[in-house]
């Protein structure tokens, strides 16, 4: 069963937009509204930084369409992915 976790709140700091599962978007790259509007393309994802629509990730970076992954770079519609 998949679970959407709806984010509330946003916060910022100097460079960045973070949501509620500390996953998070360069405000240089980023708007406020379009941190918003990504994050919620986000199931169960964490510490993620510049991502949009995946899943069961965590700690990847720019990644997109990805499912269980852990620690990526900038990958497009993968799944299962660890990099060690």
């Amino acid at each position: 069963m998949t679970t959407t976790t709806k984010i509330t709140c946003i916060t910022e700091t100097a460079t960045t937009w973070i949501d509620e599962n500390n996953n998070s978007w360069n405000k240089i790259n980023y708007t406020f509204d379009d941190a918003y509007r990504i994050s919620s393309t986000l199931t169960n994802c964490t510490n993620c930084e510049d991502c949009t629509s995946c899943e069961n990730c965590e700690n990847c970076v720019g990644c997109t369409d990805c499912t269980d992954c852990t620690g990526c770079n900038e990958l497009d519609s993968c799944d299962s992915i660890e990099e060690l």
